[in-house]
């Protein structure tokens, strides 16, 4: 169990990670977005290419192989499956997230907090709450559907983030309420089709944060 006050601090963390970003995608897959000067993130194969380490070391014979992170000096690198790209998506994007969880929040031990907490950042950088709040709409089915579609979510993923969701806009930080705007806009002046997803939310959005 995460603390109150804990929470909103992650939850905090990972709004400044995004609003640090020039663009977001509709689905946020951490690869794709400017990580701090020392923190990489790359494929085992990648990795034993560039080391010369064979990549069933790396993974300790697929034992390993939903990744994790390694210290190397100052660096922190990310290593993954590439095969899960295809595999499992989603489990992919929230696992890498996961590990920049315990980066961002300076984790040096692997026990049951630690990991809870890496847990919540990955949840909020993929599917960050205050922006979950601007797009349902007060039906569990429909909601569901959305956030699963939405935010490229499995519908495990998609139900557990709406039953913990928070719905008081009112408990949201300023910058957490300056990322729902973000992504919005983003969407809204990405593709044609993000255009039109987005044209109802985004006004939406406006309104439930500017009261």
């Amino acid at each position: 169990m995460i603390e109150p006050d804990r929470l909103l601090y992650i939850r905090w963390l990972a709004a400044r990670f995004l609003l640090f970003q020039k663009h977001l995608s509709p689905v946020i897959d951490v690869r794709e977005l400017e990580l701090p000067h020392h923190v990489f993130i790359a494929s085992f194969s990648e990795f034993s290419k560039a080391t010369g380490v064979e990549e069933h070391i790396l993974t300790g014979d697929g034992l390993l192989s939903d990744g994790y992170m390694i210290r190397r000096k100052n660096c922190r690198i990310v290593l993954y499956t590439q095969s899960y790209d295809t595999l499992c998506p989603q489990r992919l994007r929230f696992s890498l997230a996961h590990e920049l969880g315990h980066i961002f929040l300076h984790h040096s031990d692997d026990d049951q907090k630690s990991e809870a907490e890496a847990n919540c950042f990955a949840s909020q950088v993929i599917a960050h709450d205050a922006i979950v709040l601007a797009l349902i709409r007060g039906s569990w089915k429909t909601d569901l559907a959305l956030i699963r579609e939405q935010f490229g979510l499995s519908w495990e993923a998609a139900a557990i983030k709406l039953r913990s969701l928070n719905r008081n806009p009112r408990v949201y930080h300023p910058d957490e309420q300056l990322l729902c705007r973000k992504y919005l806009t983003d969407c809204r002046h990405g593709s044609s089709h993000s255009g039109r997803k987005f044209a109802t939310a985004y006004s939406t959005a406006f309104i439930a944060y500017e009261e």
